[in-house]
C-alpha cells in the first residue's frame, strides 16, 4: 500500500564511512572502550547504513556475543554464533518484532496501519484497549529501538523496515477493518480537522464502503486540483471511478469534466478526450 500523502521530499544520503561507523558504535555502548575488531566487524556487516548498524549491535548484546571485558566491548569468542546473525535487514527488525508480547505486536501493528507516524491518542479506540496499555506498549517498543516519541503526543517508527515488517504479519481482511476504523476516527473527531487525503486513502484501502470511498476521493481529488496538484488529483479521480464501478454507478458529466480537465493538466491530452 503506498499512500499518496505520505512520501515526503525524498533525500538520498551516503553510506557513512568507518569513521562515522565508529563513533556511532562507541556513542551506542555508551562510551567505553571497544575493541577494534568489533568495530570492524559492524562496519562490514552494517554497509554503511546506521540503522542496520545499531540492529546488529542490538542483536549482538541480546545474544551475549558482545560484553565488557575489564571496561572494554569485546566479541566473545565462545558465543561467536554471531554469524547466526540475519544478514537482512527485514529479518533483523522481524526477529525484534517476534520477541515483543503478543498486546505490544498488536498495537504496533495497528499503529502501521496509520502510517509512519501516528498520533498515540487514536490507538485505545483502534485497538480497543486502555491509554495505560498503549503507553506501555510504546515504551516496551522503544527500549528495543522500534519506536521513537515526536512532538504533538505522534510516535514514529524508527525506520521505514518497521512499518512494513509489521504491515507484512497482518492478514489482509485485518489491515482492511483498521482502515475503515482509522476512516471513522477521522470522520467523527472534531479534533482531527478534516484531512480530506489521509480519509480518502484510508476508506480506499478499507475496500467495501464504495459511497463513502467515491465521496472522499472526489473531495480529495477536488482538493488537490485547487492544489495545482494535478497527478495527485489523477490517483484519486480513479480511485472514485473504481468505487463508482464496484457499487454498479458510471461517473456523472461533471466527473468526467473534472477528471479530463486534470489529465489535460498533466500534458495527457488524448487521455482527456476519452472522458
Amino acid at each position: 500500500q503506498v499512500f499518496v500523502n505520505s512520501a515526503p521530499d525524498e533525500i538520498r544520503l551516503a553510506p557513512f564511512n568507518q569513521e562515522a561507523i565508529e563513533q556511532l558504535t562507541r556513542s551506542f555502548l555508551g562510551g567505553e572502550g571497544t575493541d577494534p575488531g568489533v568495530v570492524a566487524f559492524v562496519t562490514e556487516r552494517c554497509e554503511g547504513n546506521p540503522f542496520v548498524l545499531n540492529e546488529i549491535l542490538q542483536s549482538m548484546m541480546d545474544t551475549g556475543a558482545l560484553r565488557l571485558d575489564w571496561g572494554r566491548w569485546v566479541m566473545d569468542t565462545v558465543r561467536r554464533g554471531l554469524p547466526r546473525l540475519p544478514s537482512n535487514i527485514l529479518d533483523l527488525v522481524l526477529s525484534r518484532i517476534t520477541d515483543l508480547g503478543p498486546g505490544t505486536s498488536a498495537i504496533l501493528s495497528a499503529a502501521a496501519v496509520v502510517g509512519n507516524r501516528f498520533p498515540v491518542r487514536w490507538l485505545p479506540a483502534l485497538c480497543g484497549v486502555d491509554p495505560s496499555q498503549v503507553n506501555a506498549a510504546l515504551e516496551e517498543a522503544r527500549r528495543v529501538h522500534l519506536v521513537e516519541p515526536e512532538t504533538y503526543g505522534d510516535w514514529t517508527f524508527a525506520h521505514d523496515r518497521v512499518r512494513e515488517a509489521l504491515l507484512s504479519g497482518l492478514a489482509s481482511h485485518a489491515k482492511k477493518r483498521l482502515h475503515r476504523k482509522i476512516a471513522d476516527i477521522l470522520e467523527r473527531s472534531p479534533r482531527e480537522g478534516t484531512d480530506l487525503y489521509a480519509l480518502a486513502e484510508h476508506l480506499y484501502w478499507g475496500d467495501g464502503e464504495y459511497p463513502r470511498t467515491e465521496a472522499s476521493n472526489r473531495a480529495a481529488a477536488e482538493a488537490a486540483i485547487r492544489e495545482y496538484a494535478f497527478e495527485r488529483a489523477l490517483v484519486f479521480f480513479e480511485r472514485a471511478k473504481e468505487a463508482m464501478r464496484a457499487a454498479g454507478k458510471k461517473p456523472e458529466p461533471a466527473f468526467d469534466r473534472a477528471h479530463a480537465e486534470a489529465l489535460a493538466a498533466t500534458g495527457r491530452t488524448e487521455e482527456a478526450d476519452i472522458c
